[in-house]
């Protein structure tokens, strides 16, 4: 059954992919260019998959790594973001957007290239590339491997389907014994717990001075930094914003989108006299709304306290480790289910705040009130990257250790 599945799915996304790859042809080259025009060819060692930024940023540390060794790198991305993230980096690697998982396309990429390995960031993994990687017995790995709750109810119904990808040549690095129970669930049987490999974050040693000055800041100012924010949250951020500021003059606001494209929705919420935008020569308001990519970690590196968004509404959650890197305080709401495994730890040495809509208010109060509060967070945050920095050498390992493995 596993195999009559698999051909059904191979026979309806190759109509699909044709359809689509005749409509980008007619109406719009440009996707066409990107996503089936492949002009790449070379004999790659390691083609790496992620899918944005912030799965770049988890496997950049791996990347480094790998490409040190003089092997030809790969790294393919998703999204024009992760890939415009990618050529910022000083990484020396072969980048391009990934393919439409097509049979034909899949067929094709991989002719050209001709892979030696994969390796897979989280559960970014696709059908046909992994039918063609099984087909062709090139070795392929997850790492970082994570199934959220939200996908694990899906995967758990089409289990049989992900089963026909389970062999030798497949294997999984899991971030903790939750997601290696889920993976073994769904059919797969070489899985292994490796730890997160955003616990191994590599930050820049700032010039915090100078970065609050470039900025726009002095050294007096109090900054929180709400991070990667999502719909309705903005709107909460600025109703206790407007409360707090009243007993503090020194208080200033920034707020980071997750989506820039959602940037003219968040400054409808603020009078124009009221905020400033990062890409302005301004610097005489409270609020700042950064309208650039990839500068967050900057705003998490000079902070006071860090508010991790995408989790005071249902929207799983982000990244908490890069402001803990930092030794900054903070804050996450309580619908963090895609980054559980990291706010665990945190929760474990006391390194990070819990909140919701309700308590955030309180939580920003209690912290604005107490440096010695905020120091002593901020250092338990950044302990528990120091204790977790090890899963970069045990996915390197194994990494290795299957490469090199002979599979007969």
């Amino acid at each position: 059954m596993t195999e009559i599945y698999v051909r059904l799915y191979r026979i309806l996304s190759g109509i699909l992919g044709w359809i689509f790859k005749t409509i980008a042809l007619i109406f719009d080259k440009k996707i066409y260019n990107e996503r089936f025009k492949i002009e790449l060819k070379m004999n790659i060692d390691f083609w790496i998959h992620v899918a944005s930024v912030g799965e770049f940023n988890a496997v950049k540390p791996l990347l480094k790594k790998l490409t040190e060794t003089n092997k030809k790198v790969l790294l393919t991305t998703m999204t024009k973001t992760g890939l415009a993230e990618a050529k910022k980096s000083d990484i020396n690697m072969y980048l391009t957007l990934f393919p439409i998982d097509t049979p034909q396309n899949m067929r094709k990429f991989f002719n050209l290239i001709n892979p030696k390995m994969i390796i897979i960031e989280e559960t970014e993994f696709w059908p046909n590339m992994l039918y063609e990687a099984k087909k062709r017995k090139v070795k392929t790995m997850i790492v970082n491997g994570r199934i959220s709750d939200r996908s694990y109810s899906k995967y758990k119904i089409t289990k049989t389907f992900w089963k026909y990808f389970d062999s030798p040549y497949f294997k999984i690095c899991t971030q903790s014994n939750l997601d290696n129970e889920r993976f073994l669930e769904i059919g797969f049987s070489n899985v292994k717990k490796c730890n997160n490999l955003k616990f191994c974050v590599t930050i820049d040693n700032f010039n915090k001075t100078a970065l609050r000055d470039k900025f726009g800041f002095s050294t007096n100012d109090k900054i929180i930094v709400f991070g990667s924010s999502r719909p309705g949250e903005e709107e909460l951020i600025l109703k206790i914003f407007s409360k707090l500021i009243i007993g503090d003059k020194n208080l200033k606001l920034v707020i980071v989108p997750r989506h820039l494209d959602r940037l003219e929705d968040v400054k409808k919420l603020i009078p124009t006299d009221e905020f400033r935008l990062l890409s302005e020569n301004v610097n005489d308001r409270d609020i700042l709304v950064v309208d650039q990519m990839g500068v967050l970690i900057k705003f998490y590196a000079i902070s006071d306290i860090s508010i991790v968004g995408g989790s005071f509404y249902d929207f799983g959650g982000h990244n908490p480790l890069e402001p803990a890197a930092y030794s900054k305080p903070i804050i996450i709401g309580e619908y963090h289910h895609s980054c559980r495994d990291s706010v665990n730890k945190l929760i474990e040495k006391d390194g990070i705040i819990i909140s919701n809509k309700s308590t955030l208010k309180s939580d920003l109060v209690n912290l604005l009130e107490s440096e010695s509060k905020r120091k002593t967070l901020g250092e338990n945050a950044l302990s528990v990257i120091t204790k977790n920095s090890k899963s970069l050498d045990l996915h390197l390992k194994e990494i290795n250790d299957f490469n090199n493995k002979e599979i007969k």
